[in-house]
């Protein structure tokens, strides 16, 4: 563990100690190889902290230029098509898994896939996963974005303010919607799911989207059915 990170953990005890009455501990975990530190500290649920290390490439890609695969949330296989008659957990009517209050009544902690529904797991085992909504946010805000070109596809290059030698490329890969791939005339918009589930909104999850021609990448709630890709991130 280098001094940063190790003044980073006592900095935080000692305000957790402060603020809270009691200890708040930092658990760091070494970067999984095929990841990336883009120096980003997320809290847990308890008020633990926890490092975030992003993937270099999508689920189902070789490179970081490669669009990868695409999935419906929850879903660990690809497939032809995609759309509320073969998603694996009912459809906008009745919702099979992961139900909420249609009457947006619900008051409780973020709903995430089990990690036997996240494809990012499924493939990678270990601490591989899917992130949530609020690492997506805390990657577009705890960094530096810039459009670029690499290989057919174009994309964002993603670079640590902490540490500005380390960076991600996220390729702009469109999505499917029935069986048919959009790619808006070659310059789609890059769809990736988050493990968060929409509450207000039944049969939706949050994603996470950018084009070049949009200066900053936001969230959104999607059906479940659409195919995003997904980048795998580990704690």
């Amino acid at each position: 563990m280098d001094m940063k990170k190790i003044f980073l953990a006592l900095f935080s005890a000692v305000i957790g100690t402060v603020a809270f009455g009691q200890s708040i501990y930092t658990t760091y975990s070494e970067c999984p190889e095929g990841a990336v530190d883009m120096g980003i500290v997320m809290t847990r649920e308890d008020g633990t902290y926890y490092n975030i290390y992003w993937g270099t490439c999508n689920i189902g890609a070789e490179t970081p230029e490669e669009r990868g695969e695409f999935f419906a949330w929850g879903e660990i296989e690809t497939k032809e098509s995609y759309n509320w008659d073969n998603y694996a957990y009912g459809d906008i009517n009745e919702m099979t898994k992961y139900v909420v209050p249609t009457d947006n009544s619900y008051i409780g902690p973020a709903i995430r896939l089990s990690l036997d529904d996240d494809v990012a797991h499924v493939r990678l085992q270990g601490r591989w996963r899917m992130p949530t909504m609020g690492e997506w946010l805390a990657l577009q805000n705890q960094c530096d974005w810039q459009y670029e070109k690499l290989g057919e596809l174009g994309g964002y290059r993603v670079t640590s303010r902490v540490n500005p030698e380390n960076s991600i490329f996220l390729p702009i890969g469109g999505m499917i919607f029935g069986d048919v791939m959009y790619d808006y005339g070659g310059e789609p918009y890059g769809h990736y799911w988050s493990s968060s589930l929409c509450v207000n909104s039944p049969g939706s999850a949050w994603y996470f989207t950018f084009n070049k021609w949009i200066l900053s990448p936001y969230q959104g709630a999607a059906y479940r059915y659409y195919g995003y890709n997904v980048r795998p991130v580990s704690e």
